[in-house]
């Protein structure tokens, strides 16, 4: 009689099948990780689309741009119809001065959250300890949206509330500027498109000014961007960007009486936003030149933030965790994504609204086809 053939893998032919796939897999993942990246990657440009065409839509409904500090109301603990989420003693009366991406929340699909920051008899300071924000607001008041996140950001793990990964074009850093240019042109149109929108004198029970000598910035809209809508950048990622509402250290900072000797403005300027600073690769008009943590990307602690490293106007610039530059949206409502190799001159132009009227080193540069 004839052996019977015994079908089936042999254990040589088993293993090498077994080595094959192990081999395939090691091949695949990192094309599924790249895959996984530029998702991520597309979600965040999405999330910058979004805020930019929320700030237009703000700015058609409204005639002007938000700013980067504005006065949203005045919480008081006597209204008729007092807080339903507080429970005990109300907190004292106290302003709500928050930031752009507070203004655009009722544009962003968030209507209740933006009534928490404009109905008087909602307060921000916080008082139950089950609700309490490290910075002593009310957590309710200031959640985590997936709109100001970048899935790619990482730097802001320890952020309980509010975490954000996108700032707006604050314009110029008035500090960097001649000093017979910084108290007339810091708020300047042509300088940049948010500025500040509140005085201590507004704010009920405010008095005085600013400790620091800014002053309110004038309205700036679409008329006021004379170097082409699709030429001025709005929003772009930062990746060491304060939470989304945070112009003050503490909630407790808000009590009229103490706002203008513990809010400065111009490093509210500096922590909700990106700056430009007075200088330049060729040393035009005597400037300087600037300094690495200046440019998009700049530094190598992109992880710290803000109060780990270098003062807050050195971390004011462009800056995210995908490869070789940042998501950014423009006036025009185009989206683009900007090289961190970029000359300085191109990203002060792409922050200047009016190049030729505003106060940057070499007024007279344009940008060129190829320069971004």
């Amino acid at each position: 009689m004839k052996p019977r053939k015994v079908s089936g893998f042999t254990k040589i032919e088993l293993v090498f099948t077994i080595a094959c796939l192990f081999v395939l897999l090691a091949l695949l993942l990192p094309s599924l990780g790249h895959r996984s990246h530029g998702g991520r990657k597309t979600q965040c440009a999405n999330n910058v689309r979004h805020i930019g065409l929320a700030a237009i839509q703000y700015e058609m409904r409204r005639g002007e741009f938000p700013g980067y500090m504005m006065h949203f109301g005045d919480y008081s603990p006597t209204a008729v119809k007092p807080d339903p989420l507080i429970v005990g003693t109300p907190p004292p009366a106290h302003a709500k001065i928050g930031t752009w991406a507070v203004a655009l929340l009722s544009d962003l699909d968030n209507q209740p959250v933006y009534e928490f920051w404009t109905v008087d008899r909602y307060a921000l300071m916080g008082t139950d300890p089950m609700y309490l924000t490290a910075d002593r607001y009310d957590q309710r008041k200031v959640p985590n949206m997936e709109i100001f996140q970048c899935p790619d950001d990482a730097s802001d793990v320890n952020e309980a509330f509010g975490r954000n990964s996108y700032a707006s074009n604050n314009g110029t850093f008035a500090a960097t500027l001649p000093s017979h240019l910084q108290a007339m042109n810091s708020e300047s149109p042509a300088n940049g498109i948010f500025n500040l929108k509140v005085e201590p004198s507004e704010v009920v029970g405010g008095s005085g000014s600013w400790t620091s000598g800014a002053v309110k910035g004038s309205r700036v809209c679409m008329e006021d961007i004379r170097d082409g809508k699709g030429q001025t950048l709005l929003f772009a990622e930062n990746s060491q960007a304060e939470p989304w509402y945070r112009v003050v250290d503490h909630a407790s900072d808000l009590v009229p009486e103490t706002l203008h000797r513990t809010c400065d403005p111009l490093v509210a300027e500096a922590l909700t936003g990106l700056l430009w600073h007075y200088a330049d690769d060729e040393m035009a008009a005597g400037s300087p030149k600037p300094d690495r943590l200046f440019r998009i990307n700049g530094g190598d602690l992109l992880k710290e933030k803000i109060t780990d490293g270098p003062t807050p106007q050195h971390r004011a610039r462009p800056s995210s965790f995908h490869t070789g530059g940042v998501n950014a949206i423009f006036a025009d409502g185009g989206m683009r994504f900007i090289s961190d190799k970029i000359d300085y001159r191109v990203y002060q132009a792409l922050m200047t609204p009016w190049g030729e009227q505003s106060n940057v080193p070499d007024p007279t540069f344009q940008l060129r086809d190829g320069d971004l």
